[in-house]
């Protein structure tokens, strides 16, 4: 009686764990689905230099790591479910980046 029980709370927890992941699965859709979100989130990971190297020789890599495990963190969540997403942010990011460049040569 009581493993049915237990068996039983097993699948209520997990259908909820089911709905949160769902729910925050949406979450990132939504954000990713405007221009605006897609370059906040891109200024977070260009902060995070998640693609750069950490290592440094001394201290500072460690803070380096961290700082790019907040790119990880975040870069889990977008891939691959918002693959498109992700690479159409790229590119906004790429035309910003290359007109904010020819702006200040302009200057």
């Amino acid at each position: 009686m009581k493993a049915a029980k237990d068996k039983e709370q097993g699948a209520s927890v997990q259908r909820i764990k089911n709905g949160h992941a769902q729910k925050r699965a949406k979450a990132w859709k939504t954000v990713l689905s405007t221009r605006e979100g897609r370059m906040v989130v891109w200024e977070i990971l260009k902060f995070t230099k998640l693609f750069a190297e950490a290592f440094t020789g001394n201290s500072q890599t460690f803070y380096n790591e961290g700082r790019q495990s907040v790119g990880k963190w975040i870069y889990k969540r977008i891939d691959p479910d918002n693959f498109d997403e992700y690479i159409e942010m790229r590119r906004e990011a790429q035309r910003r980046e290359a007109a904010e460049q020819e702006e200040i040569d302009n200057a």
